[in-house]
C-alpha cells in the first residue's frame, strides 16, 4: 500500500493561512537583498566594538551560522552526556529564547530541581532541564554573567553554551557549529533576504563541525555537503550525527510507552513548532505509515488551549497523533486524549570514540 502524506486539509484554515504568510514572506525575503550590506555592517562593527572576556573555566559553544532548527539542542544533551560520562561536572547556558526571564537572567534547574515553567525558561531551556535533570541550567541575555553566576554557586568545571557561535561577549575555548543536513545554509543569502546569521566563512572559526540529521538524506548528497564544508572551513574536522529513536510514549501518561515501529501503515498526524518541520516529517516517513499530515506552526509557537481543543477533535481521524519533545513542554498543561504521543529524540554520533577523544583532547589542552 502507498503511503499517503498531506501537508494541508483544505477547510484547515489555520495551516492554509500560515502556509500563505510563510509563502508571501519568503517572496518577499527577495526585496530585501539591498539591506544585506546594512545588516553585515552592523554585525561586523558590533563585533569589532566587543572584547570577548574569559570566564576563568573552559567553554564549548554549540551553536550554528542559519536560523531555524539544525538540530543543536538534541547535539547539546548527547554531548553533556559524553562529558557526565568522563566525570566533568557540566552545566548549560542558554539565551532562553522566547523565555519571560530570559532578559533578567534566571536558573532553569539547580541540578536537583526544575525551578521555571516553559514560559519563563523557553521551550528549548525548560526540555534541557526535563532530560537532564541533574545538570545546572541558567538563562540569560548576558551569557557572561549567568556563566559566573553558575560558578559562583555550583559545583561545575565545564561551562556548555547553547547557541552563541554570533555572541562575542565571552571567550569560548572549543567551538562546535551544527549544519542541518537536510537544509544547510537555507537559500544560501545573509539576513534579512536569507537563513544565514553571517557568511559560509565563518564555518572557519569552528574547532569542530557536526552534520545533524544525515540519516536523512542520501549518501550521495551527504558526500556532496561534506566536500562543500571542507571547501569553506579549510580542513576543520567534520562529525555526522543521525536522530536516535526507540519508542513514543503518551502525553496525558509518560509510563504508557509504545516501539516507534507501532505507527507502521497507521494514520498519524503530526503537529510541531519547530524550525525544520519537513526534518521530523522525513523522521516519521521511516516508520512507513499508511497517511501521515503535517500540521506545522511557527518556530517555538506557543500554543493555546483553543488550538488543543481543535488538536484534540482533529485525532478523531487518526491513530496517533505525534508531537516533538519540545511541543510536548509547552502542551502538556491542556487536556489531549490517549492518542497524542510525544516522539523523543536523540542523537547518535558517527563515529562518536573519535568525537569523544578529539573533545576531550581539547579540553585536556585547556587544564
Amino acid at each position: 500500500m502507498q503511503m499517503r502524506i498531506f501537508r494541508l486539509t483544505l477547510g484547515d484554515r489555520v495551516t492554509m493561512l500560515q502556509r500563505y504568510i510563510s509563502f508571501l514572506c519568503r517572496y518577499f525575503r527577495f526585496f530585501l537583498m539591498p539591506l544585506i550590506p546594512l545588516y553585515l555592517a552592523i554585525f561586523y562593527i558590533k563585533k569589532m566594538l566587543s572584547h570577548p572576556q574569559a570566564s576563568g573555566m573552559p567553554v564549548i559553544c554549540i551553536g550554528n551560522i542559519t536560523v531555524g532548527g539544525t538540530g543543536k539542542t538534541p547535539a547539546v544533551m548527547q554531548i553533556v552526556k559524553l562529558l557526565e560520562e568522563e566525570e566533568y561536572k557540566p552545566a548549560i547556558v542558554s539565551r532562553g529564547y522566547r523565555g519571560s526571564r530570559s532578559k533578567v537572567g534566571a536558573i532553569v534547574c539547580d541540578g536537583a530541581k526544575i525551578l521555571l515553567n516553559p514560559e519563563e525558561s523557553g521551550d528549548e531551556s525548560y526540555l534541557m532541564a526535563l532530560r537532564l535533570k541533574n545538570i545546572p541550567i541558567a538563562i540569560g541575555h548576558n551569557r557572561l554573567s549567568v556563566v559566573l553566576r553558575l560558578m559562583r554557586g555550583y559545583d561545575i568545571d565545564v561551562i556548555i553554551m547553547d547557541d552563541g557561535i554570533q555572541n562575542n561577549s565571552i571567550y569560548k575555548e572549543i567551538s562546535i557549529i551544527t549544519i542541518d543536513a537536510t537544509n544547510p545554509f537555507g537559500n544560501g543569502l545573509i539576513l534579512p533576504a536569507g537563513d544565514l546569521r553571517e557568511p559560509k566563512s565563518a564555518l572557519k572559526r569552528a574547532d569542530l563541525i557536526l552534520i545533524t540529521k544525515s540519516d536523512l538524506i542520501s549518501e550521495i548528497r551527504l558526500k556532496e555537503l561534506e566536500k562543500r564544508i571542507k571547501r569553506i572551513s579549510a580542513g576543520c574536522m567534520i562529525f555526522k550525527s543521525k536522530y536516535k529513536i526507540s519508542e513514543i510514549y503518551r502525553i496525558d501518561d509518560n509510563d504508557f510507552r509504545y516501539p516507534v515501529s507501532a505507527i507502521s501503515d497507521k494514520r498519524v498526524l503530526l503537529i510541531t513548532a519547530i524550525g525544520n518541520p519537513e526534518a521530523f516529517l522525513k523522521t516519521v516517513i521511516k516508520y512507513k505509515p499508511d497517511v501521515v499530515r503535517l500540521l506545522p506552526f511557527p518556530d517555538h509557537y506557543n500554543y493555546t488551549e483553543r488550538d488543543c481543543d481543535r488538536f484534540v477533535k482533529e485525532s478523531n481521524y487518526y491513530d496517533y497523533v505525534l508531537v516533538t519533545e519540545k511541543d510536548y513542554v509547552k502542551m502538556k498543561k491542556y487536556h489531549l486524549n490517549p492518542k497524542f504521543f510525544v516522539l523523543p529524540i536523540s542523537v547518535a554520533f558517527e563515529y562518536e570514540p573519535l568525537f569523544r577523544k578529539h573533545l576531550l583532547h581539547r579540553l585536556s589542552e585547556m587544564k
